[in-house]
């Protein structure tokens, strides 16, 4: 009994040095777990902060293609409106020629009845030019 006394005197250092090791370990896996979970944590926070961020770049891009279809639709109308002034602008241009053509071919009936009325004349176009 004394020998097992004395081996037990002689190991216990060793075990409660074993019993600091193992606590040690339980403390380092602890603070490993929650190293983990912090890390998952600042993970989820910073992936809601990019969703955030996401969030409000899409928001501005709705609003600026929103600007550009108001944009693009006030041009539409621009557009009609001068496509019709053109429309306008054409018809009175056509409207001017065909009155120069008629004065045109007034002046030149005059001038071929007044070429038939003087003998030996011989032209066809004898109108006075008007300035």
């Amino acid at each position: 009994m004394f020998e097992l006394e004395t081996k037990i005197k002689e190991t216990a250092h060793k075990v409660d040095r074993l019993r600091d090791y193992e606590r040690q370990i339980e403390q380092l896996l602890r603070m490993q777990k929650l190293w983990w979970v912090a890390r998952s944590l600042d993970a989820i926070a910073d992936s809601r902060h990019c969703r955030e961020i996401d969030t409000h770049k899409f928001n501005e891009q709705t609003q600026l293609l929103e600007k550009m279809q108001s944009d693009y639709q006030g041009m539409k109308l621009l557009l009609k409106s001068y496509e019709g002034s053109l429309n306008a602008v054409r018809a009175e241009a056509k409207c001017v020629a065909n009155s120069r053509n008629s004065d045109l071919l007034l002046t030149l009936s005059e001038g071929a009845q007044r070429s038939r009325g003087s003998p030996g004349s011989g032209t066809f176009y004898d109108a006075p030019r008007r300035g």
